[in-house]
């Protein structure tokens, strides 16, 4: 025969145990997940990346031939490098070259400034297909005036 106080005293244990499971499983998680949470971008920028696309006020532009040739390369001590190329024929690609430094702000906001330059350009970065693809957004008053895509190299 099952003791009625017994069986009281074993569902009490079952319901602590599992309160305290619960409550320590909530315990253990971190906010890592967290929406809200500032993201470090800034290791994912490192590397080199060509121009893919490029979109001004709203409307996609057509890259010349040439322009798909441009990359930028981040670098881990802060500076960067970028190779421009205009032309819209094979043979008749112009290039030229720059350097500068890059600075991660915070969230998705960083800044570059090119050699020679006293200012710095605000821009927002975003990340798709598994940090491959890198959208850079300049922005001026907080308004994005346009954004090119680049795709790791």
């Amino acid at each position: 025969m099952i003791d009625l106080g017994t069986l009281k005293i074993q569902n009490k244990m079952k319901k602590i145990i599992l309160c305290l499971t619960l409550c320590l499983t909530f315990l253990s998680c971190n906010n890592d997940d967290e929406p809200n949470a500032p993201i470090d971008l800034s290791e994912k920028l490192i590397g080199e990346w060509g121009l893919n696309r490029r979109e001004i006020e709203g409307s996609l532009e057509d890259l010349e031939f040439c322009e798909l040739f441009t990359t930028i390369e981040f670098l881990e001590n802060g500076d960067f490098n970028v190779e421009l190329f205009i032309g819209d024929e094979p043979e008749n690609c112009q290039s030229a070259s720059n350097t500068g430094i890059w600075e991660y702000l915070v969230d998705d906001r960083f800044t570059i400034q090119l050699s020679g330059q006293s200012d710095a350009t605000m821009f927002r970065v975003s990340f798709s297909d598994n940090y491959n693809i890198m959208l850079l957004k300049e922005l001026e008053d907080d308004e994005i005036i346009y954004f090119e895509e680049y795709i790791r190299q």
